[in-house]
């Protein structure tokens, strides 16, 4: 009897500079885009993960697709806590087997945008190039407005005072499609965990580093189509 053919060797991955942590739900409507331009990007080594709550749709398997496509990648879909969207995004960022090196930055991802092919590599970039880049650090950018059919309706406005713990009590002043943490802000979220009353993962994430004495970046450039529509 010939001797089994063994099965070939799981691929061995290194943290990658960004870790995308991508939330669905049935967002198989507009998640090939997002996807694509997840693919575009340029300058940044990244890896994707998946959390997805329940989906009924083709989204779970337009994400095994993609990740077909991309050997090369660690691209990974979980099956998310089933709480809505500011659950899964926490339950994610606070998964215990993400692999995170000490330089990996996390960057948040929804389901129905189109990044710009350098959205990644200007956050990275700002985030690494900060003089405080030791401490915790949150990023948040532009972008403009795209309806369903993907024609643009405006742009969003950079915040008019300082990002201070202050303002950000009553205002939500990070974007959470643009968001991204440098390794001491995620080390910082995932040490204070989720919480069942958090409703906005953004603005928690946001409140938190400016709490805990860190900072956040506004850049003033747009860097992604935000898509609204009857579904978000």
């Amino acid at each position: 009897m010939p001797a089994p053919i063994p099965a070939p060797p799981t691929p061995v991955h290194t943290p990658a500079q960004v870790l995308i942590l991508l939330c669905t739900h049935n967002g198989a409507a507009f998640l090939g885009p997002q996807l694509d331009s997840i693919a575009a990007q340029e300058g940044v080594d990244w890896a994707l993960w998946v959390s997805d709550d329940g989906s009924q749709d083709g989204t779970c398997a337009l994400i095994d697709a993609f990740r077909a496509r991309h050997p090369d990648r660690d691209i990974r879909r979980l099956q998310g806590p089933g709480l809505g969207a500011a659950q899964n995004f926490l339950w994610l960022l606070n998964h215990p087997d993400l692999p995170l090196g000490p330089q990996t930055h996390v960057a948040l991802c929804d389901q129905d945008d189109i990044w710009l092919p350098g959205k990644l590599a200007r956050g990275w970039a700002a985030l690494t190039a900060a003089a405080d880049a030791a401490g915790p650090l949150i990023y948040g950018a532009q972008s403009f407005h795209i309806d369903a059919s993907g024609r643009r309706i405006g742009q969003s406005r950079r915040p008019r005072r300082a990002v201070s713990l202050r303002n950000a009590v009553v205002q939500n002043m990070v974007s959470g499609h643009s968001l991204m943490l440098n390794p001491a802000g995620v080390a910082l979220a995932r040490q204070a965990g989720g919480g069942a009353g958090i409703a906005f993962q953004d603005w928690w994430l946001s409140l938190l580093v400016l709490a805990c004495g860190g900072r956040a970046l506004i850049d003033p450039v747009e860097v992604l189509l935000y898509r609204q529509h009857d579904g978000n």
